[in-house]
């Protein structure tokens, strides 16, 4: 009888190893993006917050009319430093 040590399991191969790997990985970096996302999103609420009321009355002033796209609003509030 081979010894535990000598036996090759399904996990043993390098090629499994690596697809492991991966997939941790890509959890991971799903993960840091998800965090990154939130924490981008905060900044937003945090910016819309103590923001100028008038500037974002007039935003959503635009919205509302449809003059102005929601996306488009949101890249103005980003591009404000």
């Amino acid at each position: 009888m081979m010894s535990f040590s000598k036996r090759r399991s399904w996990r043993s191969g390098t090629a499994t190893r690596t697809t492991i790997r991966s997939i941790g990985s890509s959890r991971r970096r799903r993960r840091a993006r998800y965090l990154i996302a939130r924490a981008a999103a905060d900044l937003v609420a945090q910016r819309i917050r103590a923001g100028d009321g008038n500037r974002l009355d007039a935003l959503a002033d635009e919205v509302l009319s449809g003059r102005l796209p929601v996306d488009q609003a949101a890249d103005r509030i980003l591009s404000e430093t």
